[in-house]
């Protein structure tokens, strides 16, 4: 089933035609690789998908109940953030959720019979399981330590090219 499809899309920023006639289909289980060279158009039609570039001509559909996010190859980071913190920034229920959780369970270790915090936790979890909340955390550890991050609560102002990152 097709996630994303486009039929003879045009991009054309006046003096230069970005993209002529493209057409192409993406289903969910498909891995892409874009090539090209610099200013061939590859950002701009990451960004079309993703809803931010609007296309010239052509159509682009994108499949109900998917949620395309761009991440831009200079991304805005706060470097106040953790690097936890700055995967799920705008994540939405799920992480809030999760934050929500681990804020509950801190300051239950301070106020253990607390009720109300007991109670909001029940709930928590249970909407944490319903949305499969539990995995969106450890799916996220196991990719940042694919790519060699090991330390979640480092802040991201300590990473390398984190400064730079963050410059317009």
């Amino acid at each position: 089933m097709s996630i994303v499809t486009l039929r003879s899309v045009k991009k054309d920023f006046g003096i230069k035609e970005i993209l002529k006639d493209a057409s192409f289909s993406l289903d969910a289980t498909d891995k892409v690789g874009l090539i090209g060279t610099n200013g061939s158009g590859k950002s701009t039609l990451l960004k079309m998908i993703a809803g931010i570039e609007p296309i010239d001509g052509g159509q682009l559909s994108v499949n109900s109940g998917v949620r395309m996010v761009y991440l831009p190859q200079q991304p805005d980071l706060d470097e106040q953030r953790t690097v936890l913190e700055q995967v799920f920034a705008d994540s939405g229920e799920q992480m809030t959720l999760v934050r929500e959780y681990e804020e509950l369970s801190r300051k239950l270790a301070r106020s253990a019979d607390d009720s109300q915090l007991l109670a909001r936790l029940s709930a928590v979890t249970q909407r944490m399981e319903a949305l499969g909340a539990w995995e969106l955390e450890t799916k996220a550890k196991i990719i940042l330590t694919k790519l060699g991050i090991a330390d979640f609560d480092a802040p991201i102002a300590s990473l390398s090219g984190a400064t730079a990152s963050a410059l317009p």
